[in-house]
């Protein structure tokens, strides 16, 4: 699965912005997310994602202010190698 365009080159230049809106299927996005993080997050193994602690994944479908209040508190925190954390 390859990046968008405008992520891929981001990643490659060291430009990433703070959030990026992934549209499409749940599957498709999750790819793109996983390529991503194996890009940005040092040590990061995609079979063990769940495990790593500057990945975040939100299960279930619906978003609501408590997951927001969680994802805003787990981002306060540095990342686990002083770099790029995902969610």
């Amino acid at each position: 699965m390859s990046l968008p365009s405008l992520l891929a080159s981001h990643i490659k230049s060291g430009r990433l912005t703070h959030g990026y809106l992934l549209i499409g299927s749940r599957d498709r996005a999750r790819a793109m997310v996983l390529e991503a993080a194996k890009s940005v997050i040092a040590d990061f193994d995609e079979n063990s994602a769940i495990a790593h602690a500057d990945f975040y994944e939100l299960s279930g479908v619906l978003f609501g202010i408590d997951a927001a209040k969680d994802i805003i508190k787990k981002a306060n925190l540095k990342s686990l190698h002083g770099g790029n954390k995902i969610f």
